[in-house]
């Protein structure tokens, strides 16, 4: 089976980016999850897209983990969306190395500034830190951390990593 990272820029279609991290095990069969928060959870002056970066670089929110099938497919499917990707050959299945699905809900914070909050007893993470930590548990240096999971440097390691980082659509 293979893992694979996908990561949008920020950009028009997606103001802040996202990284999702899935497996395939076959045609049929495929997981692809993200870590988000909920906007209804910021105060209500702050909840449209280009106001959450006021709040979120410097305060945390509960996130959850959620099935990205939707977002993938948009993602793929839409016509001039920018996407990298990295694949890597796995035998450890996605579904042993994160908490139960009853737990995906505020079972650690979100936060721009993941690495100002996080510690073990109490983990924060975007979407970056989050896929980049489950992308390293079942596969082990498949990403490198980077500095509070932006996307941008996520999007350059990528791009570095070619063959194996791929942009597509456009």
């Amino acid at each position: 089976m293979e893992l694979i990272a996908h990561v949008e820029p920020r950009g028009e279609k997606h103001p802040t980016g996202h990284m999702v991290i899935g497996q395939e095990r076959g045609a049929e069969e495929t997981l692809h999850l993200g870590y988000r928060f909920d906007p209804d959870d910021l105060p209500d002056d702050l909840r449209s897209p280009a106001r959450w970066p006021e709040y979120l670089f410097a305060n945390t929110v509960p996130g959850t983990i959620i099935d990205e099938s939707d977002y993938l497919h948009l993602l793929t499917a839409t016509l001039g969306r920018i996407y990298y990707t990295k694949r890597v050959e796995c035998t450890v299945s996605l579904e042993t190395v994160i908490p139960a699905q009853t737990k995906w809900r505020a079972f650690a914070t979100y936060s721009f500034n993941p690495d100002d909050f996080h510690s073990a007893p109490s983990p924060c993470y975007n979407c970056v830190t989050w896929a980049t930590e489950v992308g390293n548990r079942v596969s082990a240096g498949f990403l490198t951390p980077v500095r509070q999971g932006r996307i941008k440097l996520m999007v350059e390691q990528l791009l570095h990593a070619m063959p194996t980082g791929d942009a597509v659509g456009g």
